[in-house]
Parts: C-alpha cells; structure tokens; sequence
C-alpha cells in the first residue's frame, strides 16, 4: 500500500549533514525507547558514495526521529526496528538517497497510512523529497523517504562504508561469566560491559554455584565455559538446576565452548545448558543469543 508525496521547491536552508554522524546520533535518540520495550535495532548503508551531503540537518533529524517513534511504539517487545540509508543514483554532486524505517509491529490500516501520510508531508515538504508507506496488519511497516542532495566533498573524503549493524544495550541487567582462562574472561567481561552489562566473574564451576547461591536472584543469565578445573560446566549447571527445583526458576544458562562436536553440545543441553556460543566469541553472535533469551524467551 503506498502513497507518495513529492515537492519541486528547493530547500533553501542548506547545511553540511555528515552521514556516518547523524545515524550515530538518530541510534543514540532511540536507543532508550528501545530499551525500555526490548526491541533490536539495527541501521544499515549501502553504497553512498559521499559522507558528507548539504541538506537541513534539524528537518531531517526530525523526520527520522517521528518516523523511529511511530516504528517502536507499534512493534511489542522482541520486535525488530531497522534504519537504512542507500544511494540510488548519483550525477556530478547531486546524489539521490533513499532512506528507510522498517519494523515488525502491529502494522496500518489503509486509513492510517493517509493520516501517517498528511502528519510527516510538511517535513517531506521542506526537504523536496518524497515519502510512501508500505504497510500489512500484523506484519509490520516500512517507511520510504527519497531525497536528492548535493555530495559535499575533499579529497580526504572516503565512501561510507556498507554496513549491517545491530545497535545493542543490555542496561541494568547482570550476568555472571564462568571462565577459567584469564584472557578469555577479560575478554568477554570487556565485550558485556561495553553494551551495558553488570558483569560478574567466577574462574571455575564451584565458584559459580556458590555465587548463584548467594546472588542468584539478582542475576538475569549465566555464560558458562565446559571445561574447567575443581568442577566444569556441566557439573555446575546440573548443581544449579537442582538449586532451583521447586522454586519456579530457571535461569538462562549459556555455554563458552571452544568446541563445535555434536557431543559437547548435547552433553551441556542434557545437563540444563539453554544454549551454546562458540569460542573464539564473536560479538554479535553473543549478543543475538542474549537477547533471544533475555527479551523473547520466556524466563
């Protein structure tokens, strides 16, 4: 369902935008709507030839902002909300950007498109662009604006590179990580800290169990590691698990293994693990698989 919007008056404001900024800055304006309903946000570029673009920087960013707040406020908790930028064509300086706000919400009804339509129309105005929503009940929305700007450019100035990137924060939440290698354990603690974790650190499986008896109810999830000394992963998890026989708990135990063997991964579910992360961590694949169990998976 589309319905397009098009202006043929110049923008008369001008201004410097550099692009890689304003998503920065766009990423930081949501990133506390998003975590408070337990969305992923994500942004994206693609082949924008340019930095830095001459366009009104405060009309744009205030787009963006309505549009990013009606995607998150439509989309329930473990929902996806997506900002892209990609060029579609370019001659000489002129540069035409499509930009995009998708989500998995709730979706619009044909009349709700018109009136999203006619709210975001002085905006799209004054930015001599053109906007369309596309848009199914229960299926999500997709918000497409298309500008075209003039390329502001050095000789220093490099291409923005492609990009696919998730936007992650785990504030106020709390994790105990289980690792008897101490570069492997700093490692991991720098990675959760740095999207907004409380990290606690146990260096062997007996540590851990007595952390979890004397902190349990303020943690939210457990990063495990196998193999270890005085007592391994699978021992302290099958501990855990009895701790919490009759209490209505179960805490998210995930394993750190360095190995991919079937076996290994079969013998840490059979004793409660909820999941496995391969060793060497890769930071995404962590952070997707926390947040599966911490937003989506009932606890």
């Amino acid at each position: 369902m589309y319905d397009y919007i098009e202006n043929k008056q110049a923008d008369e404001s001008g201004g410097t935008l550099d692009i890689p900024s304003f998503i920065r800055k766009l990423m930081a304006y949501a990133t506390p709507q998003i975590e408070l309903k337990h969305l992923h946000l994500r942004y994206r570029t693609e082949n924008v030839s340019s930095p830095r673009i001459e366009v009104d920087e405060k009309k744009l960013k205030k787009l963006f902002e309505r549009l990013l707040d009606r995607a998150i406020e439509s989309t329930p908790p473990g929902g996806d909300v997506i900002f892209s930028v990609s060029e579609l064509s370019r001659s000489g300086q002129n540069m035409t950007l499509e930009f995009y706000v998708q989500d998995n919400g709730i979706g619009m009804a044909p009349d709700e498109v018109e009136q999203a339509t006619a709210e975001e129309q002085p905006l799209v105005n004054a930015l001599n662009g053109r906007i369309s929503f596309e848009s199914r009940r229960n299926m999500g929305t997709i918000a497409h604006i298309v500008v075209t700007v003039r390329a502001i450019e050095t000789e220093a100035d490099q291409p923005v590179p492609n990009v696919s990137r998730d936007v992650y924060n785990f504030k106020g939440k709390r994790v105990l990580v289980v690792e008897d290698h101490p570069l492997n354990l700093e490692i991991a603690k720098n990675m959760l800290e740095h999207v907004g974790f409380v990290v606690d650190t146990a260096v062997d499986g007996q540590q851990a169990v007595e952390q979890y008896n004397e902190e349990g109810d303020s943690l939210d999830l457990i990063l495990m590691d196998i193999r270890m000394p005085v007592k391994d992963g699978v021992e302290a998890t099958q501990e855990i698990r009895s701790m919490e026989e009759g209490t209505g708990k179960s805490i998210p135990i995930i394993a750190l293994t360095a190995s991919a063997y079937e076996g290994d991964v079969k013998r840490a579910r059979d004793a409660g693990m909820n999941d496995s992360i391969l060793k060497p961590i890769d930071p995404a694949k962590m952070y997707n698989v926390l947040s599966e169990y911490l937003y989506t998976k009932k606890e």
